[in-house]
């Protein structure tokens, strides 16, 4: 039997297109406003890091806590938000802004080409996710927060499966 390797191509690593949890610099690609089945109103923000990698996270305006949470990401974006603003108008002020985000985790199953396999999906945590570019702070990825909503065993670095709670698995999104 013989192979023929003269037309294989070299062994490349594959980059997520997804970021990944820790703390970056983030531009925000784009800004949607939507309202869910129960007419409760959000904006999806899209952020892009330098490596291309994106995520989506949506900030929720239904209450005075919840717009909170866009009102901290503005705040850090150098961006005002006042009385009578339109969707269209915080979109506007919004998109092209840069932030420093500490961006967690969750795990999750997810069934990728027949396959459960763990992934895990990037979230921002409820309050404290963002950083103003100018504020002099460290990135720093030492207080990222890996949630792993498996309900089971994981892989962990050295392949072994070890109990979900004590060691989280690899931050690794890929099924293979």
């Amino acid at each position: 039997m013989n192979f023929n390797f003269s037309e294989v191509a070299e062994n490349t690593p594959i980059v997520s297109k997804q970021a990944k949890p820790g703390m970056a610099l983030f531009t925000i690609k784009g800004v949607e406003f939507k309202t869910n089945s129960n007419d409760k109103a959000y904006f999806v923000v899209e952020f892009v890091n330098k490596e291309n990698q994106t995520f989506k996270h949506q900030f929720y305006v239904s209450s005075p806590k919840a717009m909170a949470r866009l009102k901290e990401l503005s705040n850090n974006c150098k961006v005002t938000l006042g009385a009578a603003e339109t969707p269209d108008l915080i979109i506007a002020k919004l998109v092209g802004k840069q932030v420093i985000l500490i961006v967690d985790g969750d795990k999750e199953i997810a069934n990728i080409d027949g396959k459960d396999v763990v992934v895990t999906r990037p979230t921002l945590r409820f309050v404290h996710f963002s950083f103003d570019v100018d504020s002099g702070v460290t990135l720093n990825n030492d207080n990222v927060i890996i949630n792993d909503k498996t309900g089971g065993l994981v892989p962990s670095a050295a392949g072994t499966p070890t109990d979900s709670l004590s060691a989280p698995a690899p931050l690794n999104d890929l099924p293979f």
